[in-house]
């Protein structure tokens, strides 16, 4: 009888150090990276403005803080393309964060 435990056609990649990418994992990605694109156009967008209106800040926080949980979360699930994604949205959410801060108290 074939041992198809021990098998290494069996074996799981990640087990090796393999990254392994599925299929939902790449669809949130993409969804994950055009949020990033979108927050780092408004990153821009600020930046240039150096204004602030029209912005509820409890929601953004709320999203910033969102983006930090997705950060650990895909790291959790073993989601890499969503992780890496996600992290370019924090980074611009904070970075959105610090700016907005920093031009509604009236600093140039």
């Amino acid at each position: 009888m074939p041992d198809f435990e021990h098998d290494p056609r069996n074996a799981d990649p990640r087990e090796a150090g393999a990254v392994v990418i599925q299929g939902p994992d790449a669809v949130n990605g993409i969804f994950e990276a055009f949020g990033a694109w979108s927050v780092w156009a408004n990153v821009r967008r600020l930046h240039a403005d150096r204004e602030v209106k029209g912005i509820v800040w409890q929601f953004a926080i709320g999203f910033l803080l969102w983006g930090v949980w997705n950060c650990y979360y895909y790291r959790r699930l073993d989601q890499p393309l969503s992780w890496l994604a996600g992290l370019l949205l924090c980074a611009g959410n904070l970075v959105w964060a610090a700016l907005a801060w920093r031009y509604k108290r009236g600093a140039p």
